[in-house]
């Protein structure tokens, strides 16, 4: 299909602006509520919903359908693998939230009936770069590699500063206080 007479934010490469630069908050994020029950089915229908249009939306650019990745227009993607979980899309809230430069969030939904143990998929912005997903780089340079590794390692060791609930001083838990 030519794409010249489609709008740039209904192709699949299209990203939502990026913020300034980040500074990582050294002060724990509040803990977002986690969506109630039938909320999250009910997006989990939704989603199902969005799925089957997206074979479609893949078919019409070209692009391959990938289950675990799902593109939309308006710069947006469902992350829906056998790995999603609520507390991942809580931690990517909070993270957001203390100003790293991770996607947003806009909902999660749960499956009732889930196929190949699928349970949680979560609608997110897409965020600009190359899709590292197995991706093997034959000529990895350390010195293009050093301004995001930095980024990382400023990010890790701010996170390390937070403070964990009162409740959980003592055990490793997800921020809703569930088990990793």
């Amino acid at each position: 299909m030519a794409t010249s007479f489609v709008p740039s934010i209904l192709r699949p490469d299209y990203t939502w602006p990026c913020r300034p630069p980040f500074t990582v908050s050294p002060i724990t994020p509040p803990v977002p509520r986690v969506s109630w029950k039938p909320i999250r089915v009910a997006w989990g229908l939704v989603h199902r919903a969005l799925r089957y249009f997206s074979q479609w939306y893949c078919h019409w650019f070209g692009i391959r359908f990938d289950y675990n990745i799902i593109p939309l227009p308006f710069g947006l993607l469902i992350k829906w693998t056998d790995r999603s979980s609520v507390e991942e899309a809580i931690a990517t809230q909070m993270a957001r939230a203390a100003g790293m430069p991770v996607p947003k969030v806009l909902n999660y939904g749960e499956q009732l009936y889930p196929e190949f143990n699928r349970k949680v998929s979560i609608l997110m912005t897409r965020l600009p770069g190359i899709d590292l997903n197995n991706w093997e780089d034959e000529e990895y340079d350390p010195e293009s590699e050093e301004p995001w590794l930095q980024e990382l390692k400023a990010c890790v060791q701010t996170m390390r500063l937070w403070k964990p609930p009162s409740s959980r001083q003592n055990w490793v838990s997800s921020a809703i206080g569930s088990l990793l």
